[in-house]
């Protein structure tokens, strides 16, 4: 069991992550200072730097808390559909969804690649999106609404996607706009990608020419 001092400093630790949380959705990461955190975390700036070395090792726990939020939040909550590939098309617009919240839009599509950078930012995406993807796409194919094909680059190819579509909505000037337009498109998209199998049970081995040409063997 944890001490009460190992309880305390773990309070004060989600206090100041917190703090920083709301103050980084409302105004950005670039105009939050360290004084404005510990004020609203009411603790000492010895307090904060006892549990983070910096405001950007605040903001990489804060973002990585965000993410792994929404990810749970999707798998748990399952998206309905009469298949696998009726799931995905929900799925993916309940993630555009999710671009329209103020803590996702400002502190993973606005601030977490100016901050952590791109290659890491897109890191902290492939860790907490790529598996729930990876997962589904995989049914689909089992299922025949894909060729058998490499999974892997399909998997990166639509995450890409996805996340440029996010992007997007989050700069928009007109969100909601940006948002319906965005739905509407990549919901052409897998129209289009996914081919509902045959109702009986034995059909033709899929034509594998067009699905992998291009990829390196």
């Amino acid at each position: 069991m944890p001490t009460r001092h190992e309880e305390h400093l773990e309070d004060t630790r989600r206090g100041i992550a917190d703090a920083a949380r709301e103050l980084f959705t409302e105004q950005g990461y670039a105009a939050t200072s360290i004084e404005e955190i510990v004020a609203r975390a009411r603790v000492t700036k010895g307090a904060m730097y006892h549990h983070f070395g910096s405001k950007e090792e605040v903001f990489r726990l804060v973002l990585d808390a965000v993410e792994s939020e929404f990810i749970n939040r999707l798998a748990a909550a399952g998206m309905p559909g009469d298949d696998v590939w009726t799931e995905i098309e929900n799925g993916v617009q309940a993630f555009l969804d999710v671009a329209l919240e103020p803590d996702v839009q400002q502190i993973v599509l606005i601030d977490g690649p100016a901050v952590l950078g791109w290659q890491e930012w897109r890191a902290v995406e492939a860790r907490y999106g790529f598996g729930l993807l990876r997962k589904f796409l995989g049914r689909a194919m089992d299922a025949g609404f894909l060729p058998p094909q490499p999974l892997e680059p399909l998997v990166h190819l639509l995450a890409g996607a996805l996340n440029e579509a996010t992007i997007a909505i989050a700069h928009a000037d007109d969100r909601p706009r940006a948002r319906a337009e965005v739905g509407e498109a990549v919901a052409w998209v897998l129209g289009n990608l996914g081919k509902r199998p045959p109702a009986s049970t034995s059909r033709p081995a899929p034509d594998l020419s067009s699905a992998l040409r291009g990829w390196p063997s």
